[in-house]
């Protein structure tokens, strides 16, 4: 029993394989071209995330200012404590003024009298 090779069912069939492969492999590249779309999409926006925090990081103070701010404290600190002195040194004169202020007020009443 022989079987005979038809050309024209033979190449059909050929054609039908070779573009249901074709098919196939371009459904998949497809399907992996829109995955990297939509990859790329989220990379843009991480990368616009990412610039924002180093935006922000930017502006916040280094370590130089915050010692300097240290120092700056540390200054005003000291002043505070002449300051306190000071204040202190004022509320013992006040004292001594209101007393000698009371001493001539009872004087001159009892002038008065």
């Amino acid at each position: 029993m022989t079987f005979g090779v038809d050309l024209t069912v033979t190449m059909m069939v050929v054609v039908t394989v070779f573009l249901a492969t074709v098919g196939w492999v371009r459904a998949g590249r497809r399907a992996v071209e829109d995955r990297l779309a939509a990859l790329g999409g989220r990379a843009d926006g991480q990368e616009a995330r990412i610039a924002a925090v180093e935006q922000a990081m930017g502006a916040l103070p280094g370590q130089g200012h915050i010692h300097e701010v240290q120092l700056s404290l540390a200054d005003m600190r000291g002043e505070l404590r002449e300051i306190r002195a000071l204040m202190q040194g004022n509320g013992a004169v006040m004292q001594r003024l209101e007393a000698i202020v009371t001493r001539h007020e009872e004087h001159l009443l009892e002038a008065r009298r």
